[in-house]
C-alpha cells in the first residue's frame, strides 16, 4: 500500500484546494471526507511514516512496546512541575508518530462524553457544537458490534435511535478476552453504590460502572486505526495525495486588508525544504501540542513570545498555547492478584509458554484482546465524604480570584464548579488496568492497578515555543496541581480505589497491595502525598487553540477558523476549550466529522455526498419483499412513495415502535444516472419506465388538443423527473389557506417546515461576474436532508435577460424565498453541488435510513387498487389496502391509518375506486358507494405555460443551449472552460422572475375589471367555496406584491425544429400563476389499471388568455431591450409576422416536427398561445383542504371527511394554486416540526402553532 502514497514530486510546488497539516485522527477524517468530491484536491502532510499492517500497531498490546519508542512516539518532555516533583522524571506526553497519529498507540478505549459536557460548548458561544450534533457525527465514525447478547441488544436499541453507528470506518467492540477480573470489578463497584450500565455509556449518560468498548476488529482483534479506517481504503483517489515523512516547518502567510491569508505550507522531506500551496484552505490537525507550535512559528500568537524569538507577528493572538488542560491520573494502588484463579496481566504475555496457551484457541492471525475493560465514572460526592467541603472551598476561592482570571477563564471555571456540584456529572474515572508489574516482581504472576483519573482539572497549563526552530520541542507546562482542588479530588480518588480493592467480591481476587503498601494509609495527608508522587497522564491534552469568542480567550471561532485569518482552520483536540470526562479519541473523531461538514458548507460542497448517503450499490436489497408486507399489519400504510410519501415514511419511523409500510407503484431506480443527471428529465419524460405520461381529454378551448401530464413513476415520485426548481410562494398565498378555513395553515408555519427540509449550500465563489448568487441565509434551512445550491454554470444568457428585465422596471431580488417573490433572481436547484447530481426525496429521506429501520418496509412495483373500508356508525374506517404486485393481488392491513400520498391525479382516482366520491360518478361505473363525497376530483387547478418568443442567439456571446450538448466536442470544450469551478459544465433552469400584472401590462386595471364583471354575472351560480377562492384570486390580481406571471429563461427548446444543432437558442417561458378555470379528475372505469379522465378546462376563462397575451408582449419587449437584444440574431418563433393580440392568440393550424436531445416527434398544434400552451405539472385542488360545506375533501388535519383513519398528504390538498414551483411546498406539507411522541404537549403549549402532516399524525396518536 505504501506504493500508493504520494511522492515528493506529487506535492512539492503544487497547488491543492486543501492542505491538511497532520495525518492523525482528525487529519485522516478530513482527508477522506473532503476528497469524496472528485473535483476537490487534497494534500495531507504527515511527519511520521505510514506503517500500514504493522504488527506492533495491530496488536492490542503493542502500545506497550510503542510508547517512548522514537520510531512510533514523539514522547514530548514536560517542564519540571512545582507541585508534582517526580512528574518530570516519570512523564512524557506520548503522541503517535505515524499516519493515524495517536490512534496507533493509545490504549484503544472508546468512550463518549456526557451530554452536558458537549452542550456546554454551545453555551460557551459556539452554535451547533452540542451533544445532538456530536452524537450524529460520531455515529458516522462507528462500526459498533458486540458478542455479549445483552450488550448486543442494547447496541441494537441505541442504533435504532441513531445513538451509535454500525456502518462507519472504525471497528469498535467489547473485546472477547480480558484479565479475568472485569466482572467482579464491576460487581464490586455496584456493591459500593454504583449502577452497572449495559449500554457501555455511549448515549450521553456516563455515570455508573460498565464494560467498555475498544477500537478493535471483533473477529481478528486487530486495532482499528484512523489510517486504516479512513485512508487505506481511499488511497486510489487521484485527487488525494498523502505524503508521509513530511515535517511541517511553518505556514506561509500574507495580508489582504484586515485578514491574514494562508498561502502555502513549508515542510521538510528527505532533508530538503519544499512548499505546497493552498487554493482554498490550510487546515491544522497536528494535535494539541504541535498545532500551537506551528501557529507560533508561523507568526500567530502572543507578541511577547514571538518578538523576542525574531518571529514576525502576523496575528496578535495571545490565547494560542494557553488554557491547557490534561487528564491526570494516580497509578495505584497496584495489586498482586491471586495466581490460582486463571487471571492474566500484560507482563505475563512475555512468557512464551503462557502466550502460547492463550493463543491456542484463537484463529490464525488473531490477537489476544487484553485491553481496558472495566470502567467506573463517578461524581465527587460518591467517593469523597468531604465533597461538600472541597466544593465550597473552591467556590470561595473563585469569588476571591475571579477578577484576576484571564479573559474567559471565569466562565470556564464556573461551568466546572457546576460539574462538581452536579451529582449527574462525572468527576473521576476509575479503571481496572492489567498492565503494570512492579520492578523485581515475578512477571508470570498476575498484577492489576485500580487506577483513577481526574475528569475536569481546574489547573491550567501552557504550551509555547522557546525557539523559532520548528524542530525544537515546545515547552510543555501542564502545571499539575496548581489548583489544589485537583489534588484534593485525586487524594479522595486514591482512597476510593483502595477501598475497591478491599471490598468483595474483588477483595477475594487480591493477594496483596504492592504499591503503596501498608506504609501509606488513606488519610488525606498521606493520600495527597502519594497522588502527587505517582501522578501520570493519559495524554488527552486540550485547550491550546480554544474554540471560544476571541475576547474570552478564543483562538478559533465556531467554524474553527483562526481569528484574524481568512482561510486557516484548526481541527484537532486543541480546540476543545473545556475538558471532557472520557477518553478523547471519540471526541476527536466526532469533531473532525463535523468540521468536514462545516468546511464543505463554507465552500459550497455538500455535507452528505451521494456516495455516502447511498451506502452501497446494492441498496435495493434493503427494500421489502412482498412476503414482508402481504397480509401483515402495520400502524400506517402509505400509498405512494413520491415526495410526500418519502418524507412521511422517514418521519413516522423515527419512533422505532411505529411500523410503516409504503406501497410504491414504480420501481426504485436506485443510483439511476438518468435521474441523478440534472438534465436527465429530458430523456425521462414520456419514457414509460419513469413517467406515467397521463393524457388529458380534448380541450375545447385549446383547439380540442390533448395534453400529456408527466408524473414520476418510481420511488421519489416527481422529485426524480422535475426541472429541479426550488421556490417558495408569496406570503399572501399561504396565509390564504387559513382565510379559507384551515386554522394554522399559514406562511409562518410553512416557512418553518420548508426550512426544515432544506440544506442550503452557499456558494464559495461567484462564477458569474454579472449573474450573481444573491440570497438571504436567514430565509433558508441549513440542516435538512435536501441539498440546495446555485448552479455554477448556465446558458450564459441569464445575466443579460436579468438586466433587460431590470431595465423594464423588474427589481433584482436577493430574498425571493422569504415570502416576497416579486422580482428577478438566480434560482436555486435541488442539486448536490459536489457530485452535481439531483437530490430526490428517496435519496434524502429513504436511502439513508432503510438499512437501519426495521420498522419501515417499502415495497416497490406495488400498484394500489383500492382501500378496503368498513362502516362504524357514522364514519368509514380503513382496514386494509389492496394492491397488485408481480401480476398477483394482495392486501396489507393498517392498525392506525391509511395515508394517501399518490399525488393529485392518483389520490382521487384511488378514492373513487374505493367507493369514496360523488355517487353520480361512481354508480354508473358500478362501484359500490361507501361514502358520498361529491368534492372529490373537482376544483382541479394546473399552471400552464406558453413558450414565449424564441431566439436564435449570437455565436460569439458564449451562450449555450441544450441542443448543442448533443455534440461531444462542444461538451468537452465547455468542461474545459469551466474547470476552474471544480465542476463540468451543467445546464439548469436558473433564471427565474415573478411579476404582478401591474408590472407587465398597461391594461392591468382593465383586465381586473373584466374578471370582476364576469364573476358578478356568474356569482349566484357559483358554489360558496368557489366564491371565496375567486375573491382571494381577485385580491391576488389587484395586489402588486403577489405574482401573476412567472418568466423562466429556457435554454431547452422542445417544440421548435432546431435545424442548426450547434447553434444556441433561448426561449423565455411564460407561466400563469393563478388560473381562473377549474378542472376535474374522475375515474372512467372500475378497472384500476385504466387511468382517470383528466379535464383541466384549459383557457375556459377569457381572463387567462388575456393575461397570457399581455405577458407574451412584455417578454418580447424585454428581449428587445439591451443588453439581451445585442445577443440575439433573430426571433425564430413566432417571428415578426405575429404582432397583434389576435395573431398572438392565433387561430391557424400547423404541423411541425419537434426534436429534443434524443428523439423526434410530430405534433399537430394550433397557432401561437394555443399552439404552444403546455402544463408545468403543478396540479392541485383535487382533494381540497376546505370546510366540507365549501367543497372540502380533507379537514385541516388532512383527514378525509366522513372517515376515521384516512388522510391525504400530497399536493391534491392545496385548495388554491400558488404562483411558484411546488416541490418545496410538498416537502413542507409532509414535513414535521417535532420528533418526539410528546408533540401533543408541544401543541398544547403553542395553541397558535398547527403542525404539519407527520407531525399532525403523531400528535393525534400520542394522545392515545
Amino acid at each position: 500500500m505504501d506504493s500508493k502514497l504520494a511522492t515528493i514530486d506529487d506535492v512539492a510546488d503544487k497547488q491543492f484546494d486543501f492542505v491538511i497539516i497532520g495525518g492523525g485522527i482528525a487529519g485522516c477524517v478530513l482527508a477522506n471526507r473532503l476528497s469524496e468530491n472528485p473535483h476537490v484536491s487534497v494534500a495531507l502532510l504527515e511527519a511520521g511514516k505510514a506503517r500500514f499492517n504493522d504488527p506492533l500497531i495491530h496488536n492490542p498490546l503493542g502500545w506497550m512496546k510503542l510508547l517512548r519508542n522514537p520510531e512510533y512516539d514523539w514522547a514530548f518532555p514536560i517542564k519540571p512541575q512545582t507541585n508534582a516533583k517526580r512528574a518530570q522524571q516519570t512523564i512524557v506526553f506520548n503522541r503517535g508518530k505515524a499516519l493515524g497519529g495517536s490512534s496507533n498507540i493509545n490504549l484503544l478505549a472508546y468512550t463518549k462524553p456526557a451530554r452536558q459536557e458537549m452542550d456546554v460548548l454551545e453555551l460557551l458561544g459556539n452554535p451547533g457544537w452540542n451533544w445532538e450534533n456530536f452524537q450524529k457525527y460520531s455515529s458516522k465514525v462507528e462500526k459498533i458490534t458486540a458478542q455479549n447478547p445483552v450488550i448486543a441488544e442494547n447496541f441494537r436499541k441505541l442504533h435504532s435511535v441513531n445513538a451509535i453507528g454500525q456502518d462507519g470506518p472504525i471497528s469498535i467492540t467489547v473485546p472477547k478476552h480480558g484479565c479475568g477480573t472485569e466482572a467482579v470489578f464491576l460487581q464490586t463497584l455496584q456493591n459500593l453504590g454504583l449502577n452497572i450500565r449495559d449500554d457501555t455509556a455511549l448515549n450521553g449518560e456516563i455515570i455508573g460502572a460498565f464494560s467498555g468498548v475498544n477500537i478493535i476488529d471483533p473477529d481478528t482483534g486487530v486495532r482499528s486505526s484512523a489510517a486504516e479506517g479512513y485512508i487505506l481504503p481511499i488511497l486510489d483517489r487521484p485527487n488525494l495525495k498523502v505524503l508521509t515523512e513530511a515535517y511541517v516547518e511553518n505556514v506561509v502567510l500574507s495580508h489582504e486588508g484586515h485578514n491574514v491569508v494562508a498561502q502555502a505550507v513549508e515542510f521538510e522531506h528527505g532533508g530538503k525544504s519544499y512548499q505546497v500551496r493552498a487554493a482554498k484552505e490550510i487546515v491544522l490537525s497536528a494535535g494539541g501540542i504541535k498545532t500551537p507550535q506551528i501557529l507560533e512559528v508561523s507568526g500567530i500568537g502572543n507578541p511577547k513570545i514571538l518578538k523576542p524569538l525574531g518571529i514576525k507577528v502576523h496575528v496578535d493572538l495571545p490565547s494560542v498555547g494557553e488554557n491547557i488542560q490534561e487528564h491526570v491520573c494516580v497509578l495505584g494502588p497496584l495489586l498482586a492478584m491471586d495466581d490460582t484463579k486463571g487471571l492474566v496481566s500484560a507482563m505475563m504475555l512475555e512468557d512464551p509458554a503462557i502466550l502460547a496457551k492463550l493463543y491456542e484457541p484463537l484463529p490464525p492471525r488473531a490477537y489476544f484482546q487484553l485491553t481496558l475493560r472495566g470502567y467506573g465514572f463517578v461524581p465527587l460526592q460518591h467517593i469523597a465524604p468531604n465533597a461538600a467541603e472541597i466544593i465550597e472551598k473552591r467556590k470561595a476561592r473563585f469569588l476571591k480570584e475571579a477578577d484576576n482570571h484571564p479573559p474567559g477563564t471565569s466562565e470556564l471555571i464556573q461551568h466546572q464548579l457546576r460539574y462538581l456540584e452536579d451529582e449527574k456529572t462525572c468527576d473521576v474515572e476509575i479503571m481496572l488496568l492489567p498492565f503494570r508489574t512492579p520492578p523485581g516482581a515475578d512477571m508470570r504472576k498476575p498484577c492489576a492497578s485500580v487506577f483513577s483519573s481526574l475528569c475536569h482539572p481546574l489547573s491550567r497549563g501552557t504550551i509555547h515555543i522557546t525557539s523559532k526552530d520548528p524542530k525544537a520541542n515546545p515547552e510543555i507546562d501542564p502545571r499539575y496541581f496548581d489548583d489544589e482542588t485537583d489534588l484534593d479530588i485525586m487524594a479522595a480518588a486514591f482512597s476510593f480505589c483502595r477501598k475497591i480493592s478491599q471490598t468483595e467480591p474483588f477483595k477475594s481476587f487480591v493477594q496483596k497491595e504492592l504499591i503503596p503498601g501498608p506504609a501509606v494509609d488513606s488519610s488525606p495527608k498521606q493520600a495527597k502525598k502519594f497522588a502527587s508522587e505517582t501522578i501520570g497522564t493519559v495524554w488527552h491534552t486540550c485547550g491550546a487553540c480554544s474554540m471560544l469568542p476571541r475576547d474570552n480567550g478564543g483562538v478559533v471561532d465556531p467554524k474553527l477558523k483562526v481569528y484574524g485569518t481568512k482561510n486557516l482552520r484548526v481541527v484537532d483536540l486543541s480546540i476543545l476549550p473545556l475538558m471532557v470526562a472520557n477518553h478523547t479519541q471519540s471526541v476527536v473523531y466526532g469533531m473532525a466529522e463535523q468540521a468536514a461538514d462545516i468546511i464543505k458548507a463554507d465552500w459550497g460542497l455538500p455535507q452528505r455526498l451521494a456516495s455516502t448517503t447511498l451506502h452501497t450499490d446494492r441498496m435495493e436489497e434493503h427494500l421489502a419483499k412482498v412476503d414482508e408486507v402481504v397480509n401483515r399489519d402495520f400502524d400506517f400504510v402509505i400509498i405512494g412513495g413520491g415526495t410526500a410519501g418519502c418524507v412521511l415514511a422517514n418521519r413516522l419511523t423515527e419512533d422505532k415502535d411505529v411500523t410503516v409500510a409504503v406501497l410504491e407503484a414504480g420501481s426504485a431506480h436506485y443510483n439511476d444516472p438518468n435521474i441523478l443527471e440534472p438534465i436527465g428529465w429530458m430523456t425521462q419524460m414520456s419514457d414509460p419506465a419513469y413517467d406515467y405520461y397521463y393524457e388529458t381529454v380534448p380541450q375545447e378551448h385549446a383547439e380540442n388538443l390533448t395534453f400529456h401530464w408527466t408524473r414520476g413513476k418510481g420511488l421519489g415520485g416527481s422529485s426524480a423527473i422535475n426541472c429541479l426548481g426550488w421556490t417558495r410562494p408569496a406570503r399572501q398565498e399561504m396565509d390564504a389557506l387559513e382565510t379559507l378555513g384551515n386554522k394554522g395553515w399559514n406562511w409562518d408555519k410553512f416557512f418553518h417546515y420548508s426550512k426544515k427540509s432544506e440544506r442550503f449550500i452557499p456558494p464559495y465563489l461567484q462564477p458569474f461576474a454579472e449573474f450573481k448568487d444573491l440570497y438571504n441565509a436567514e430565509s433558508l434551512g441549513h440542516d435538512g436532508p435536501i441539498s440546495l445550491s446555485f448552479a455554477k454554470t448556465g446558458s450564459g444568457a441569464e445575466w443579460r435577460f436579468q438586466k433587460s428585465l431590470a431595465n423594464n422596471g423588474v427589481p433584482i431580488t436577493s430574498d425571493f424565498l422569504g415570502g416576497n417573490v416579486i422580482g428577478t433572481a438566480k434560482g436555486l436547484s435541488d442539486i448536490d453541488p459536489a457530485t452535481r447530481t439531483r437530490v430526490t426525496a428517496d435519496i434524502a429521506y429513504i436511502w439513508p435510513v432503510i438499512q437501519k429501520r426495521h420498522n419501515l418496509k417499502i415495497l416497490t412495483e406495488a400498484r394500489v387498487h383500492r382501500v378496503r373500508t368498513v362502516r362504524q356508525g357514522q364514519v368509514l374506517v380503513a382496514e386494509a389496502v389492496e394492491f397488485e404486485h408481480g401480476g398477483q393481488k394482495y392486501q396489507v392491513s393498517a392498525r392506525k391509518e391509511v395515508i394517501l400520498s399518490a399525488g393529485a391525479i392518483e389520490s382521487p382516482h384511488i378514492l373513487e375506486l374505493s367507493g369514496i366520491g360523488d355517487h353520480k360518478v361512481l354508480e354508473p361505473l358500478e362501484i359500490p358507494v361507501q361514502l358520498d363525497l361529491p368534492s372529490i376530483g373537482i376544483n382541479v387547478q394546473d399552471r400552464i405555460i406558453i413558450q414565449g418568443p424564441a431566439y436564435r442567439m449570437a455565436d460569439d456571446q458564449g451562450i449555450v443551449s441544450a441542443n448543442m450538448l448533443s455534440d461531444p466536442a462542444v461538451v468537452a470544450r465547455l468542461d474545459e472552460l469551466h474547470a476552474h469551478f471544480s465542476v463540468p459544465f451543467q445546464l439548469t433552469m436558473n433564471g427565474l422572475s415573478f411579476l404582478p400584472i401591474q408590472m407587465f401590462s398597461q391594461n392591468a386595471d382593465k383586465i381586473i375589471q373584466q374578471q370582476r364583471d364576469k364573476l358578478r354575472k356568474e356569482w349566484n351560480e357559483l358554489p360558496s367555496g368557489l366564491q371565496e377562492q375567486y375573491n382571494l384570486q381577485l385580491q391576488f390580481l389587484a395586489d402588486p406584491h403577489v405574482p401573476d406571471m412567472e418568466i423562466v429563461l429556457w435554454p431547452f427548446l422542445f417544440v421548435h425544429q432546431v435545424t442548426e444543432v450547434d447553434k444556441p437558442y433561448i426561449a423565455p417561458l411564460v407561466q400563469l400563476s393563478h388560473l381562473w378555470t377549474r378542472g376535474t379528475i374522475h375515474s372512467i372505469s372500475a378497472d384500476p389499471t385504466l387511468p382517470p379522465a383528466i379535464d383541466p378546462h384549459y383557457l375556459d376563462n377569457e381572463t387567462d388568455m388575456s393575461i397570457f397575451v399581455e405577458a407574451f408582449k412584455f417578454v418580447r419587449k424585454v428581449c428587445g431591450t439591451e443588453p439581451f437584444k445585442s445577443a440575439t440574431v433573430a426571433e425564430v418563433m413566432p417571428g415578426s409576422s405575429v404582432q397583434s393580440d389576435e395573431e398572438i392568440k392565433g387561430q391557424r393550424i400547423f404541423s411541425f416536427e419537434a426534436r429534443g436531445l434524443t428523439r423526434s416527434i410530430t405534433m399537430l398544434v394550433p397557432a401561437w398561445v394555443k399552439r404552444f400552451i403546455h402544463t408545468t405539472w403543478h396540479t392541485c385542488g383535487s382533494l381540497a383542504m376546505l370546510p366540507r360545506e365549501k367543497g372540502g375533501v380533507v379537514d385541516e388535519k388532512l383527514k378525509i371527511y366522513g372517515t376515521k383513519n384516512i388522510r391525504v398528504v400530497d399536493l391534491s390538498v392545496m385548495p388554491l394554486q400558488i404562483a411558484v414551483h411546488t416541490q418545496a411546498l410538498v416537502y413542507a406539507i409532509a414535513e414535521q416540526g417535532m420528533i418526539s411522541r410528546a408533540s401533543a404537549v408541544f401543541m398544547k403549549d403553542k395553541p397558535h402553532w398547527t403542525p404539519s402532516a407527520a407531525d399532525i399524525i403523531r400528535a393525534d396518536f400520542s394522545k392515545t
